[in-house]
C-alpha cells in the first residue's frame, strides 16, 4: 500500500497525534496494518480504522478507557463529545441480572452521576464484564467485541453488517459496502439525502430480512447522530468524499491518503445533535419508542 505525497493530508491532527506523516503508509508510527487473525474487531469501522491504525492496541483487547478516549478525540471533535462517547460504554453492562457494587472507577468517573447503571438510560451503554470491574484499581479495560452487544451501541438496520439475529453483527459485508457507496448520486459526494435514502432503503431491506427486527425511534436517533458524525468530522455537514467512506467503511483505516485531517476546531455534541435531528427529519421515521436526543452511539456501523 503506497501513497503520493500530494494525497497525504498537511495540516496536525490533534494531540498527541501530530501530524500526517505520522500515517505515512510506510515509515508512520501509525500507519495502517490490517488486523491479524488473532485479532479482535468490533461493528464499528470508526473504532476499527482507530485499531488498525494502532491508536489503540492493534490487538483489540485489554483496549484502556483513557486510550480509546485520546484515539477518539484526536479524529477532530470536543474533549466533552469524546468523553461521551467514551466512557458510557466503561461502564456495568446492564444485561447483569444483579448489578456490581459501585466501585473505585465509578466514584471517580466524572460521568457516574449521569450514567450510572439502572439510574440513567444511557446506563445501557455499559460493557463491561463483572470481572473487567474488578481490576480496579487499574483503569478499566474492555475487548472491542464487547462493542457488539445487541441493544447498547449496536443496534439493527446497520449501513455495512447484518443484524444480531441473522447470526453475526461483526463482520463487514462487501456487497453493504458497495450498496453505501453506490447512493452517491454524483459518484463524488455522500450527500445527506443520499444517506436519507440509504437509511431508508436498509430499514426496509431489514424488515423484509429479520422477522425479530428490534428498530425504534431510539435506534433511529443513534443511526441518525452515525451520519451526522460522518458527515461533521469527515465531511463538511452536508456532504462527505465517497473515497474517504470507502476507506472507512471499506478498508477500516482513516481516509489520510483521501485528504482528510483532523479539524483543528472540535466536532462538539450541540452540532452534532442538531445535524442529527436534520437527518431524522430527512429519513421521516415513524417507528414507535423513544429517542434519547443524545449523540451516544454516534460512533457506528
Amino acid at each position: 500500500m503506497s501513497a503520493p505525497a500530494s494525497k497525504e493530508a498537511s495540516s496536525p491532527l490533534s494531540p498527541p497525534f501530530t501530524n500526517a506523516s505520522d500515517f505515512h503508509p510506510t515509515t508512520g508510527q501509525y500507519r495502517f496494518t490490517p488486523p491479524t487473525p488473532t485479532a479482535i474487531r468490533s461493528p464499528c469501522p470508526i473504532v476499527n480504522s482507530l485499531a488498525n491504525h494502532s491508536l489503540i492496541p492493534h490487538t483489540g483487547k485489554g483496549v484502556p478507557a483513557h486510550r480509546l478516549y485520546e484515539a477518539v478525540k484526536s479524529l477532530g471533535i470536543s474533549p466533552l463529545l469524546a468523553y461521551m462517547l467514551t466512557y458510557a460504554v466503561y461502564l456495568p453492562d446492564p444485561t447483569i441480572t444483579v448489578p456490581p457494587p459501585p466501585s473505585l472507577w465509578s466514584r471517580l468517573n466524572p460521568f457516574s452521576p449521569y450514567f450510572l447503571w439502572n439510574k440513567n438510560p444511557l446506563g445501557e451503554f455499559g460493557m463491561l464484564k463483572p470481572e473487567q470491574l474488578e481490576q480496579l484499581p487499574k483503569l478499566p479495560i474492555m475487548d472491542l467485541d464487547q462493542i457488539g452487544r445487541h441493544g447498547g451501541v449496536e443496534h439493527d438496520v446497520s449501513l455495512s453488517r447484518l443484524d444480531t439475529a441473522q447470526g453475526d453483527n461483526h463482520t463487514r459485508q462487501p456487497n453493504l459496502v458497495s450498496q453505501l457507496l453506490a447512493t452517491s448520486k454524483d459518484g463524488l459526494n455522500i450527500t445527506l439525502e443520499d444517506w436519507a435514502g440509504l437509511r431508508k432503503l436498509r430499514l426496509q431491506q431489514q424488515t423484509d430480512a429479520n422477522k425479530e427486527l428490534h428498530f425504534t425511534k431510539r435506534e433511529n436517533h443513534s443511526a441518525a447522530a452515525e451520519i451526522a458524525f460522518l458527515l461533521s468530522v469527515f465531511g463538511d455537514g452536508e456532504k462527505v468524499g465517497k473515497e474517504r467512506m470507502g476507506a472507512i467503511f471499506g478498508e477500516e483505516r482513516l481516509p489520510i491518503m483521501e485528504g482528510w485531517s483532523a479539524g483543528r476546531k472540535g466536532v462538539g455534541v450541540l452540532q452534532v445533535n442538531k445535524l442529527a435531528g436534520e437527518v431524522e427529519k430527512a429519513v421521516g421515521f415513524e417507528g414507535q419508542g423513544m429517542g434519547k436526543g443524545l449523540v451516544q452511539g454516534a460512533i457506528g456501523h
